[in-house]
């Protein structure tokens, strides 16, 4: 894989819908130890921590600090990264697998993305005005999948390109966090 172009490329932070987008292993924990959680809800919870791998999801319960994101931009269009705990982005977002849900990825040939406006216009960096914030459509892959969720809450909500499951259109807010990012990432 080439370097990221430092130009195009970004850390930032994800909402859905106003609600952090992180692993689900942290936002369920975050539940299950909340002590306003149920008895049901604690099990259900349990539950799914046991059956969830590497799932990215979202969640109103505050994320703190908040998952970073790595948007690298190589060959005209976006790989993301993941922070990891070694303070890293070694692991990618990937839709790879039959279910097409969003992990995280530690292997080759990972997920990539383009961003979209409202309009379908791709994006890059040097597109985005010098505001922090903005909301956008992700697409993935060669054949351009919209990225949609579907779920509702107390169950985990999912990320996925799959177009059979009757989910919505996923509209990202993106806080950019570093607009600069040196290689190594």
């Amino acid at each position: 894989m080439s370097n990221p172009d430092p130009q195009q490329s970004f850390t930032a932070t994800l909402k859905i819908n106003d609600k952090a987008v992180s692993t689900a292993q942290k936002i369920l924990q975050k539940k299950i130890d909340d002590p306003r959680t149920s008895e049901e809800l604690r099990q259900l919870h349990q539950e799914e921590l046991k059956n969830t791998h590497n799932l990215i999801t979202f969640s109103d319960y505050s994320m703190n600090p908040e998952e970073s994101f790595f948007f690298a931009y190589i060959n005209g269009v976006y790989i993301i990264k993941i922070k990891g705990r070694d303070g890293n982005y070694r692991d990618t977002l990937s839709m790879e697998g039959s279910l097409r849900n969003w992990t995280v990825h530690d292997g080759g040939a990972p997920t990539f993305f383009r961003l979209k406006n409202a309009n379908g216009k791709s994006l890059k960096m040097t597109d985005l005005s010098e505001s922090n914030e903005h909301e956008f459509l992700l697409y993935s892959g060669p054949q351009e999948r919209p990225v949609c969720t579907y779920g509702d809450e107390p169950g985990l909500q999912v990320i996925t390109d799959y177009p059979n499951r009757g989910g919505e259109l996923a509209t990202f807010k993106i806080n950019i966090t570093t607009r600069y990012t040196p290689n190594g990432h």
